[in-house]
C-alpha cells in the first residue's frame, strides 16, 4: 500500500493511502501516476493554492489513476474526491481530516445520493437524541424538508432507470396501528397521528401528478415533434408503458400503501376518493397496455423482417405483415382506434422509405454499371408497388376479419 511509496510529503501520503485502500489497488498504480510531472504539480497545487478547492482521482478504463480538478460528467469506474472545507492553502503539518472532506464517487451518483439520504440523513434527523435541544417545531420542519429531498431523489432515481417510483412517507407502516387504535369521533379517528395523516394525503397528491404524467404520454409524440420514427418506436413505447404501469400497480398494492389507504378510508379523508380514482386509472391503463403489448409482438416480428431483409427482396413480406395488422385491428379492442393505427402506418411508411433510400444509395448507383443500377431502381419500384398493392388489398378486405 502507501507504505511502499517513497513520499516525503505527508499530504500526498494521505491521498495515496486513501485512494489505494478505497480502490483496492497496488502502490505501483499511484507511483506511476505521481511520477508524471503534470500530475505531481496538480496534486501539490491542490494543497498549496487557495484557489484549487477540488481534487478528483479517477480510476480510468485503461487501469490507471488520473487526477483532475473537475467532477467528471460520466464515471465508468469508482473514483475518489478530496474537497477543501475552506478556500485556503493546507500546510504539511495540518490535520487533514479536519480541513478536507473526502470520499469515493460511485459510477451511479444518484444511487449513492439516495443511499446517503435514506441511510444517513433521515436516520440522523429522526433520532430524538440528536435534536433534543431543538424546538419541536424546528425539528419537525427540518425533518419535513429532509423527507421532501428524499422523495425527490427517489423519484429522480426512478426516472433515470425508466421507472416511476412512488415515494412513501416515513412512518407509513404505523398507519395500520393508528387505524386499529383510533375511535371514530365526528368522522375522524381520535388517536390518529395528524402529521402522518397529512403526510399520506400530501403523497397521494404527488402520486396523482406522477401517474398523470405517465398516462398522458402518447406514442404519436415523436411524429408530432417532427421526427421520422420507425414502427419499433411504437412497439417499444407500449412495452415500456406496460412495464412501467405494472411497476406502479405493484407499488400501489404494496402492504404499506394498503394500510395508508385504509387509514384514509377510516378517517373519512377527502383524499380517499382521489386514491381510489388513481388506483382505477392505473388498473385500466395497465389492462390496455398489456393487451396492446401482446398484440404488437407478432406484428413486430414482421417489421423486423422488413428491416433486416434486402429491400429488393421484400415483396413477399408485405402480405403476411398486413394480414397480421388486420388481425390485430380486429381482435385488439384497445388498439382499434383510427388515431393509433394511423401512427403505426405512418411509422411503417417511414420504415419503407428508409429501406428504399438505403437500397438505392446514390453513390453506388452512379458508380456502378448502368444496367445494374437500372435494375436496382426497378427492384425498388417493384417493392414499393408491392407494398402499396398489399396495403390496398388488405384494406378492402378488412371487413372480412370481423
Amino acid at each position: 500500500m502507501a507504505e511502499d511509496l517513497e513520499l516525503n510529503d505527508p499530504r500526498i501520503y494521505f491521498v495515496a493511502d486513501y485512494v489505494l485502500k478505497t480502490l483496492k489497488l497496488k502502490s505501483d498504480k499511484f507511483a506511476k501516476m505521481y511520477g508524471v510531472e503534470e500530475n505531481k504539480i496538480l496534486l501539490h497545487e491542490f494543497f498549496d493554492k487557495a484557489d484549487s478547492p477540488i481534487l478528483i482521482i479517477q480510476y480510468t478504463a485503461a487501469g490507471s489513476l488520473q487526477p483532475t480538478v473537475l467532477f467528471p460528467n460520466v464515471l465508468k469506474n469508482k473514483s475518489c474526491y478530496f474537497i477543501k472545507k475552506r478556500r485556503e492553502n493546507i500546510p504539511r503539518d495540518a490535520i487533514l481530516r479536519d480541513v478536507i472532506m473526502y470520499g469515493d464517487l460511485s459510477t451511479s451518483p444518484v444511487d449513492q445520493l439516495s443511499a446517503m439520504v435514506d441511510e444517513l440523513l433521515i436516520p440522523l434527523l429522526q433520532n430524538p437524541s440528536n435534536n433534543e435541544a431543538w424546538p419541536k417545531v424546528l425539528s419537525q420542519d427540518i425533518l419535513r424538508h429532509a423527507m421532501g429531498i428524499k422523495n425527490k431523489v427517489h423519484i429522480l432515481n426512478g426516472q433515470m432507470k425508466g421507472k416511476t417510483l412512488l415515494p412513501v412517507p416515513a412512518g407509513a407502516e404505523r398507519a395500520a396501528d393508528d387505524t386499529a387504535n383510533g375511535q371514530q369521533e365526528n368522522g375522524h379517528a381520535a388517536t390518529v397521528d395528524s402529521n402522518l395523516l397529512h403526510a399520506i394525503e400530501s403523497v397521494v397528491i404527488e402520486w396523482s401528478h406522477q401517474v398523470q404524467d405517465v398516462l398522458k404520454k402518447d406514442s404519436s409524440q415523436a411524429l408530432l415533434d417532427g421526427g421520422s420514427p420507425l414502427p419499433g418506436v411504437e412497439v417499444e413505447f407500449w412495452r415500456s408503458r406496460f412495464n412501467n404501469l405494472l411497476n406502479i400497480h405493484e407499488q400501489l398494492n404494496d402492504a404499506r400503501v394498503k394500510k395508508m389507504a385504509e387509514l384514509l378510508r377510516k378517517t373519512n379523508s377527502s383524499y380517499y376518493p382521489a386514491f381510489e380514482s388513481l388506483l382505477n386509472d392505473v388498473s385500466d391503463a395497465l389492462d390496455e397496455a398489456k393487451e396492446i403489448d401482446i398484440f404488437l409482438k407478432p406484428v413486430a416480428q414482421h417489421f423486423d423482417g422488413v428491416e433486416t431483409t434486402d429491400f429488393g427482396e421484400t415483396e413477399s413480406l408485405y402480405g403476411p405483415m398486413f394480414h397480421t395488422l388486420c388481425l390485430m385491428w380486429a381482435n385488439c379492442k384497445a388498439y382499434r382506434r383510427p388515431a393509433r393505427i394511423i401512427v403505426l402506418l405512418q411509422e411503417l411508411n417511414n420504415l419503407i422509405m428508409k429501406q428504399a433510400s438505403e437500397f438505392m444509395e446514390p453513390l453506388d448507383l452512379f458508380k456502378g454499371e448502368p444496367d445494374e443500377s437500372m435494375e436496382k431502381i426497378n427492384q425498388t419500384v417493384r417493392s414499393l408497388e408491392a407494398y402499396q398493392s398489399a396495403y390496398l388489398q388488405y384494406k378492402s378486405n378488412l371487413k372480412n376479419y370481423f
